[in-house]
């Protein structure tokens, strides 16, 4: 089977997106099922194909062309790629207004399209889910993105009303979305989206060398220095943490719009605290094999958190609210431990048990290396192929 992969960013190069890292690690692992994939993308160098090349209007107004009328470049630049490849199904990972673009304007020669969802922009225009006053909504588009102040009534205008009429339009020539975690499914099919399917995601990372219980009182993040991330909580709950387990450290991997307000509301704890910047793979598994418990105080719906189900790859235990993504892989008890979602208290509480207690460390980690493998790569192309195979031949109406 052929499936062509739609994404944004290049496949390498100095802007390389989390749909990129996936990707990477799918193909292979597609390959070993029977599926052979194509990539055509639309930034950065060699956008398109080298023989049909193709840059997308970046920012401003330019960037909702698309939306109002057919981008006949990228009809022309898709048809010519499509030409000699045979493909037998097309896997869109766009934004939402590209894609409902791409879907309204699909190339006579195009086959089956799949989508798929990576975050709640389908259903949130911050991508979030979260209101600028940083409570959890539960909400589809509409007027109520206006009233709780998640849109400007010029960003409204210019782009969520016209996409809510494409949607109208286009949304029934996909062959099947995806999204990858159950809240999402619920609330695309809400918003009109039909059929969704749940296909939770995969980590290319098999259960690796770690170092063994108990471990030292090391408490690990891993990702990126955005106010989402909620690493300022980390830091809020470090007086208490220090105070009451002194030889608890605290490692910060990643890099960010945050990274230097956190490094100086940290700078009181010295060497307890070390923010390590960004790390190559092979370095972050060391790190994860080494920590005796990660923590990620997301404050956002995260779509999967797969950071967290790496971690596990190393048998270590995470701290984590159950919301969202996250809560169709943490098992408080079993893999990890719960946390209140924008708590401070409750993240200094269950941080302080863990880094106390070595034993409650040793006695997750079984949990956490099994669900390693239940989320394995291998096991999530599988299924991914099966869906592709199920999805030939059945034509959607409007095509």
């Amino acid at each position: 089977m052929r499936v062509g992969f739609l994404k944004t960013s290049p496949p390498d190069g100095n802007r390389v997106s989390g749909v990129t890292t996936y990707l990477s690690n799918l193909l292979p692992a597609l390959a070993g099922h029977d599926v052979q994939g194509s990539v055509f993308w639309t930034e950065g160098p060699g956008a398109g194909s080298t023989a049909t090349p193709y840059a997308r209007p970046r920012g401003g107004l330019s960037r909702y062309t698309s939306i109002h009328r057919p981008n006949r470049r990228l009809v022309t630049s898709l048809t010519e790629w499509m030409a000699g490849r045979n493909l037998d199904l097309i896997h869109c990972h766009w934004a939402v207004d590209e894609t409902l673009a791409f879907l309204r304007d699909l190339p006579s020669s195009c086959p089956p399209v799949i989508v798929s969802f990576h975050t709640f922009e389908p259903v949130c225009p911050l991508k979030t889910h979260v209101t600028p006053a940083g409570k959890l909504c539960d909400q589809v588009p509409g007027t109520v993105c206006l009233r709780q102040g998640c849109r400007s009534p010029r960003k409204w205008m210019l782009h969520d009303v016209p996409l809510r009429r494409l949607r109208a339009v286009s949304k029934s020539r996909a062959a099947l979305y995806l999204a990858h975690n159950r809240e999402l499914v619920a609330l695309v099919r809400r918003a009109g989206y039909d059929p969704v399917q749940e296909l939770l995601l995969g980590i290319a990372r098999e259960p690796g060398a770690q170092a063994p219980h108990p471990r030292p009182p090391v408490l690990l993040f891993a990702g990126r220095l955005r106010p989402e991330k909620g690493v300022a909580l980390l830091v809020a709950s470090l007086e208490e943490v220090f105070r009451t387990v002194p030889d608890a450290e605290i490692r910060i991997a990643g890099d960010g719009p945050e990274a230097e307000p956190l490094k100086q509301a940290a700078a009181r704890f010295g060497t307890r605290v070390r923010f390590l910047g960004p790390l190559p793979p092979a370095e972050l598994d060391l790190e994860f094999a080494r920590a005796r418990a990660v923590v990620m105080p997301s404050l956002w719906k995260e779509n999967f958190g797969l950071v967290g189900v790496e971690a596990m790859a190393f048998g270590t235990p995470v701290l984590a609210p159950p919301v969202a993504g996250i809560r169709d892989w943490l098992r408080p008890g079993v893999n990890g431990l719960a946390i209140e979602r924008d708590s401070v208290a409750s993240l200094t509480a269950q941080a302080i048990g863990i880094l106390r207690d070595p034993g409650l460390a040793a006695g997750l980690a079984p949990g956490a290396l099994a669900t390693a493998e239940e989320f394995s790569m291998d096991n999530h192309a599988r299924a991914l192929s099966q869906i592709y195979r199920e999805t030939l031949g059945r034509e959607r109406p409007g095509r």
